[in-house]
């Protein structure tokens, strides 16, 4: 690059002032950071000096801007010119996605290719955009932490150029952008300012989050929670703990939502609104159905001849449901007093040989009730009930 500009300084010499040659000649040395007067100095801070510099006139002014822009030029084209050479050069390190699927460079719009210490990554749209949010929305306990995004391979962080990279892939190929992405690249990458201006923006995304990527487990723990007496509302339900947790988690979910945001929000109106609606809701729920989630065993004996022992026996059955009528969250909260239909039963059955022969139902019992120690062999766990 000095050398270009030496020769073109040398060719045009009988237009330029001594001034702009002195200028020229000290833009050439600090365009390839070499200069010792001034290390420190950058190619804009010194082309901002010269063209508010009152000593000069518009004409070198406008000279020297002109030169500026041919030697830009250059520059980027010589800078292209290498990163072709090297990228046509790298070698393939990585040629499947996370999930070990193979991916191929040659397809522009699910494929990117990213060069790293010499070497080439291929990534997949979706490995980008989980490996960006990932890092972007780190949150432990809920406290917001967003991390830098690195290569997964090398655990190393990418390089601004290849974020831009990154960015602009997703932007031409995905249809709807994640808007914390782009807000990362609106502060051009500067992770500090991103925190800072967007730090409520990744609480919310978390807690949503949260709802998608939880095990019924852990949500049903959460929900048990939510509903003791005293946190929302004073009446106690009496949820079963052999209640169906995939029922349970379905049905609370969106109460859930609102109880994460009260506990972990933090925008005070946001928390104070959420736990007005949830203590609202759960209330109206409970108005409808005080016994959700309670047990239901009910036993049955009925007479039948067992060819092995030569004569009627009574099989003693039993059956266990719970109690799982509601009304939906959406209805709700529109202020519609539907009950849904009669919801899931998980049917237990019981065989005991008995030597009378009288048929009979035997009782109907609630939660209460002390339920037999016998072996249970499940039937029947059909969910009927759709929201």
């Amino acid at each position: 690059m000095n050398f270009i500009l030496s020769n073109y300084i040398e060719t045009e010499k009988c237009k330029l002032t001594s001034e702009l040659i002195y200028l020229n000649k000290y833009l050439s040395v600090v365009y390839i950071q070499q200069s010792k007067l001034f290390p420190k100095i950058t190619k804009f801070v010194y082309l901002q000096s010269v063209l508010s510099n009152p000593f000069y006139t518009e004409t070198n002014k406008t000279d020297f801007l002109d030169l500026f822009c041919k030697t830009q030029n250059h520059y980027f084209a010589f800078n292209r010119m290498v990163f072709i050479w090297k990228f046509k050069r790298a070698n393939i390190i990585i040629s499947n996605d996370l999930l070990l699927n193979p991916i191929y460079e040659t397809d522009l719009t699910k494929t990117l290719a990213i060069i790293f210490n010499k070497n080439k990554y291929l990534f997949s749209l979706t490995d980008l955009i989980n490996i960006s949010m990932s890092a972007l929305t780190n949150s432990p306990n809920y406290f917001t932490n967003p991390l830098p995004i690195k290569n997964p391979y090398t655990n190393i962080k990418f390089n601004e150029t290849s974020l831009y990279n990154i960015y602009f892939f997703i932007k031409r190929n995905y249809c709807i952008m994640p808007q914390l992405i782009h807000n990362y690249f609106l502060v051009n990458f500067k992770l500090k300012q991103y925190l800072y201006e967007n730090e409520s923006i990744i609480r919310n995304y978390v807690i949503k989050n949260v709802l998608n990527t939880s095990t019924n487990k852990q949500l049903k723990r959460d929900i048990l929670v939510m509903l003791k007496p005293r946190v929302y509302i004073n009446s106690q339900f009496q949820i079963d703990e052999q209640f169906p947790s995939d029922l349970l988690v379905r049905v609370f979910r969106p109460y859930l939502e609102l109880h994460y945001i009260n506990s972990f929000s933090d925008n005070g109106d946001y928390r104070d609104e959420s736990a007005y609606k949830l203590s609202k809701l759960l209330l109206q729920f409970y108005k409808v159905n005080p016994h959700f989630g309670r047990k239901r065993i009910n036993l049955s004996v009925k007479t039948q001849y067992d060819f092995v022992k030569k004569q009627n026996v009574k099989i003693k059955t039993k059956t266990v449901s719970f109690n799982t009528k509601h009304i939906p969250y959406h209805i709700l909260v529109k202020g519609i007093q539907e009950f849904a239909e009669p919801t899931v039963s998980h049917n237990i059955v019981v065989r005991e040989d008995v030597s009378d022969t009288e048929d009979g139902e035997v009782s109907e019992t609630d939660n209460e009730s002390e339920s037999e120690s016998d072996d249970y062999s499940i039937i029947d766990s059909d969910d009927l009930y759709s929201e």
